[in-house]
């Protein structure tokens, strides 16, 4: 199997399950991406088959953006630690992060006062 073959497994269960966290572990496409993954070379971490399927700039966008870290890890379907692990091997920078962030939730604050009233 290769990585974008893992990657229609991975979007049949969002379909049919809604996300993957959802989808249960009697799943026939959960064992065969589980199964994919177990059998990569030793050389390669579980990890590495991420590599394969996490957008980069998209994680760098959101960064950028100030969104928070969690938001990001759930939407580009990683960890936070995950995400921490990139960031911190510099990978992916969370400087502007660091600026942005208290606008984004000032931002949402503002959001939930107008739709308050």
């Amino acid at each position: 199997m290769r990585e974008n073959e893992l990657i229609r497994l991975v979007h049949k269960m969002e379909e049919h399950y809604g996300s993957l966290s959802n989808t249960p572990e009697s799943s026939m496409l959960l064992r065969q991406a589980r199964e994919w993954v177990s059998n990569l070379p030793k050389e390669q971490s579980r990890e590495a088959a991420v590599y394969g399927i996490f957008d980069y700039r998209e994680a760098q966008r959101l960064l950028d953006g100030g969104i928070p870290k969690a938001h990001i890890a759930r939407k580009t379907h990683v960890s936070l630690k995950f995400l921490n692990g990139e960031i911190k091997g510099k990978r992916l920078n969370d400087e502007l992060w660091n600026e942005r962030k208290a606008s984004y939730y000032w931002q949402q604050r503002l959001m939930m006062e107008r739709e308050l009233r």
